[in-house]
C-alpha cells in the first residue's frame, strides 16, 4: 500500500504520561501524522492523541508537551523537530499555539542580535510591536532579495536531505522531464532562475521544487500519470512555487524577526542552516493551503503560456482522489492541502475565465517508452 504523499508522517523518541501508565509516564515513540500523535510505549497499548482540541506548551527544560482535549493522556518530546512535524499537519487553532511557542523560543535566541543593531532598535521595536507591519517587512523583504538568495538556499537544503530513494540516471526518462521543465521555463515570471530537474525511484506519486529551482520528481508520479499533461501540470505547480518564492518566504517566517534582519543585512549563514532543517523530505511539501492555491492558478497560467493542455493538472488530481481519496470535509482544516475536488473546481473555473488556444502543442516526449523505462528501474 502507498503512502499517502499529502499525509506526511515523522517518528520522535519522546514519553507518553496518563494515570494508566505505570509510574506515571515511560518512555514512547511518538509518530505525528494527519491523524494526530500516536503514542507507542515499549510495553502497552499505543495511544492516539487528536490533533483536534490539543494543547501544546513547554515544560522548564523547553521540551514540547502535547495534551489531548480531555487532559487524559500526554506526550513530550525534546526534538526541536517535534514542533516542526505538528506545524506540517496542524490545524488554525493547533498553529496559533504553535506560533507563539516558536515566537518565544526564537526571541530568546535572537536577544543577542538585537544588541549588534543598537541603531535600528527604536524603529525595530515599533515594528515588531505590530504584526501586521512585521509580515509585511518579511514579504518586502524577500521580494527585494535576489534569486541568487533563492539558488544558495534551495542548492543547501537539496544537498543535505534525503531524496527519499536511488537517484535515477536513465536517460530517457531524465530527457523527458528536462523536456517539461524546459518548455515551462521559458514563460515563467521569474528570471534568473535555471531550472534542475532529478528523479527519484520511489512509489510516492509526487514531486517538489526547493528554492531556486531544484526540483524533484517521484517515478511514482510517472507511474500514476495517464499522459505527459498530467505531469507537466504537476510540474508547472512546483515551477509556481519557485517563482512565487513560497520557500523562501516559509523560511523567513518559520523565525520571524532572527530571519528578516539576517534577510535585511545580507546575512546568509544562518538561513542556510534553517533551510536545511525547514526542507526535510517529510515537510518539504507543507505550504499552507492559500499557498498551494496560488501555485495552482499560477501553474495553469504557466501551462496556457506554453500551450501545454492545463486539463492534465486537473486530471491528475482526479486520478489521486480516486487512489487516496480526500480528507473528509470536517476534518480539511487539517490538511495542509486544499482538498483535490475542491483544486480540481478552482482550477476549471479558472481555466474558463481565462483566455485561451484552442489548440494544444502535444508535448514532444515518448510517453510510452517513458513509463516503461520507469517500469523496468
Amino acid at each position: 500500500m502507498q503512502t499517502n504523499p499529502f499525509d506526511p508522517t515523522e517518528t520522535f523518541e519522546g514519553r507518553l504520561r496518563g494515570k494508566q501508565v505505570p509510574d506515571g509516564s515511560c518512555d514512547a515513540r511518538l509518530t505525528v501524522s494527519m491523524q494526530g500523535i500516536q503514542a507507542t510505549p515499549s510495553a502497552g497499548p499505543a495511544h492516539l492523541l487528536p490533533l483536534e482540541g490539543l494543547k501544546v506548551r513547554r515544560d522548564e527544560s523547553q521540551a514540547l508537551i502535547a495534551t489531548q482535549a480531555d487532559g487524559k493522556w500526554s506526550v513530550s518530546c525534546d526534538d526541536p523537530n517535534f514542533l516542526r512535524a505538528l506545524e506540517t499537519v496542524a490545524g488554525n487553532h493547533l498553529n496559533d499555539q504553535l506560533a507563539r511557542l516558536e515566537g518565544q523560543s526564537v526571541s530568546s535566541r535572537g536577544k543577542h542580535l538585537l544588541g549588534c543593531f543598537l541603531v535600528l532598535a527604536f524603529c525595530g521595536l515599533l515594528l515588531w510591536s505590530i504584526p501586521r507591519l512585521f509580515h509585511r517587512a518579511v514579504q518586502g523583504s524577500v521580494a527585494a532579495l535576489p534569486t541568487s538568495v533563492d539558488v544558495a538556499l534551495g542548492e543547501a537544503a537539496q544537498d543535505s536531505m534525503d531524496p527519499g530513494g536511488p537517484i535515477v540516471e536513465d536517460e530517457i526518462i531524465l530527457a523527458a522531464m528536462q523536456t517539461m521543465v524546459n518548455r515551462l521555463a521559458e514563460h515563467a515570471s521569474m528570471e534568473g532562475i535555471e531550472y534542475q530537474v532529478r528523479v527519484v525511484e520511489s512509489s510516492i506519486a509526487n514531486a517538489y521544487a526547493l528554492p531556486g529551482g531544484f526540483i524533484t520528481v517521484f517515478t511514482g508520479l510517472i507511474a500514476e500519470s495517464e499522459t505527459p499533461e498530467q505531469v507537466a501540470g504537476v510540474l508547472a505547480h512546483e515551477i509556481a512555487h519557485v517563482t512565487e518564492r513560497h520557500g523562501l518566504r516559509r523560511v523567513a517566517h518559520q523565525v520571524g524577526l532572527m530571519a528578516s534582519v539576517s534577510l535585511l543585512f545580507g546575512n546568509l549563514g544562518g538561513l542556510e542552516k534553517i533551510a536545511i532543517d525547514l526542507f526535510t523530505l517529510q515537510q518539504v511539501n507543507g505550504y499552507s493551503q492559500e499557498q498551494e492555491t496560488d501555485a495552482d492558478l499560477e501553474g495553469l497560467k504557466l501551462l496556457i503560456a506554453a500551450e501545454i493542455d492545463p486539463t492534465g493538472l486537473s486530471e491528475f488530481f482526479e486520478i489521486m482522489e480516486a487512489e487516496y481519496g480526500d480528507v473528509p470535509d470536517s476534518l480539511a482544516w487539517a490538511s495542509s492541502h486544499p482538498q483535490f475536488k475542491q483544486r480540481i473546481a478552482t482550477i476549471e473555473e479558472a481555466l474558463a475565465a481565462s483566455e485561451h488556444p484552442q489548440y494544444w502543442a502535444p508535448i514532444d516526449v515518448d510517453w510510452e517508452a517513458v513509463q516503461l523505462a520507469v517500469d523496468e528501474l
